[in-house]
């Protein structure tokens, strides 16, 4: 049997409505008119995998969701080609700031002065774009606004339920002279955090989501790490001053408004 785009979203739809992180995504990705030809492709993409799953023998249900799943891996797998971007159209912005954890500097950056427990993380850390980025983090997402230095307020202004449990940096960068893409849900890897900008944003940079609010708070855009790659560039712990601070626990409402 031959399935459709129409067939892949009528069993998504029903297989999920119990499950809000992966209900939202199908929310976002019917949402998103912006990136046309990528879209469509991806689309493609769904499809066949879901036929292959029912193939494979999985329930129709159990076919849409992982066939989904699997279009998403392909697409942050290939993310290196980058043939999807959307440049931001104006204004380009000057600097901004961008966040990772501890854990990802420590599972990732080429260097060895941090512990991988979380425990005793350096206060400030120098080091330079490729040796924190690499293969990894092909783009690095960055907001032009002032963020608040509190862990808690800054996972949940930014949407960041990942950094729940872990300890946050920030890397502030001049990015003038880098090339500046407008957010979509291809590059958020339909995240369910994520949510496409309004109306009077399109051809702009996104706006972040708050966690459990729902409110439309900081700017962002996205940069190529390669386009980085030979800068110097500090870590800052958050809070920038105070012993270490985890993000406590997180209450997302990923459904909220949307």
């Amino acid at each position: 049997m031959a399935y459709t785009f129409e067939d892949w979203t009528n069993r998504y739809e029903a297989a999920t409505q119990l499950e809000p992180r992966l209900f939202v995504r199908l929310i976002i990705l019917q949402k998103e008119k912006r990136i046309d030809d990528a879209l469509d492709k991806f689309k493609t993409t769904i499809v066949s995998k879901f036929e292959a799953h029912v193939a494979a023998g999985l329930t129709e249900g159990e076919a849409a969701v992982q066939g989904f799943l699997d279009a998403v891996a392909e697409i942050n797998i290939n993310l290196s080609s980058l043939g999807f971007l959307l440049p931001l159209m104006a204004p380009s912005y000057p600097s901004g700031s961008a966040h990772v954890t501890a854990r990802y500097v420590a599972r990732f950056g080429r260097f060895g002065d941090i512990d991988e427990s979380d425990s005793s993380p350096p206060r400030r850390l120098p080091v330079i774009a490729s040796d924190l980025f690499g293969e990894f983090k092909p783009t690095l997402w960055i907001t032009p606004d002032s963020c608040p230095d509190d862990p808690d307020e800054l996972a949940k202004r930014l949407g960041l339920p990942h950094f729940q449990g872990h300890v946050a940096y920030r890397i502030e960068l001049p990015v003038e002279d880098v090339a500046q893409y407008t957010p979509t849900c291809l590059d958020a890897g339909f995240f369910e955090a994520w949510q496409e900008p309004p109306p009077r944003h399109t051809g702009h940079c996104g706006l972040t989501r708050h966690l459990e609010t729902a409110e439309r708070i900081y700017n962002e855009f996205i940069v190529k790490t390669a386009d980085l790659n030979s800068r110097s560039l500090t870590l800052q712990r958050l809070p920038l001053s105070g012993p270490v601070r985890r993000v406590n626990r997180l209450q997302p409402d990923y459904l909220k408004d949307r």
